[in-house]
């Protein structure tokens, strides 16, 4: 049975709209190899030395399903999606096997391109997982010209496991970066539910409740 829940009745492609120019784009860092980023070169995994002008190494982390698709642990999922090709991470065949490059239906459902993350991995080195089954996490291994095999792998530990995901405007990387992908609440005194509380002029109060308040 598969590890995540999906609200029922609710489209999977939500609100946001696809991955475009208007998005941030992020790198990837793999802790083994230090100083280079995740590319593609030619529809194949590269680990290239880091270069912001390189474009085949920005990604998108399309999180549109994430408010309301979770693995098993209530983590939020995300697409990885290549910018140049727009190609996106997909779960290998099985374990061992390598991680492929596939284009995406943005009209389907598709959990074989879905992945969460073991911990925030805007602010430290963790595993970027299966979404149904988060046992399994991405790995790497080097190859020639800077080549790389990626694949899926259940050990535990290891810096060929330990992956970063960071903007690569350097300003983003706050520590509340990546808290758009998380469901935001209200809170309200029961004395009066028509009140929430809110930030004025950097202190707490309550005022009248407005969902278009931000």
């Amino acid at each position: 049975m598969s590890g995540f829940w999906w609200h029922r009745g609710w489209s999977p492609l939500g609100g946001g709209g696809p991955c475009g120019e208007q998005q941030p784009t992020f790198k990837v860092l793999c802790r083994a190899f230090e100083g280079r980023c995740l590319a593609v070169r030619d529809d194949a995994f590269v680990l290239a030395p880091a270069d912001r002008a390189d474009e085949h190494q920005h990604w998108f982390k399309d999180t549109r399903v994430s408010l309301r698709v979770k693995d098993k642990e209530g983590k939020p999922v995300f697409s990885l999606v290549n910018k140049v090709p727009g190609l996106a991470v997909q779960h290998s065949l099985g374990p061992n096997r390598p991680v492929r490059l596939v284009k995406i239906n943005p009209e389907d459902f598709d959990e074989s391109v879905l992945w969460t993350e073991s911990g925030h991995l805007g602010r430290d080195f963790g595993r970027i997982r299966m979404m149904h089954d988060v046992g399994f996490g991405l790995d790497a291994s080097p190859g020639g010209d800077d080549g790389a095999a990626l694949f899926l792998s259940n050990r535990t530990g290891g810096d060929t496991r330990s992956w970063k995901i960071l903007f690569w405007n350097d300003e983003a990387n706050s520590p509340l970066a990546g808290l758009e992908a998380e469901p935001t609440c209200r809170i309200y005194c029961k004395a009066d539910e028509g009140f929430s509380v809110t930030i004025c002029d950097g202190n707490i109060c309550l005022a009248p409740t407005d969902p278009d308040d931000v």
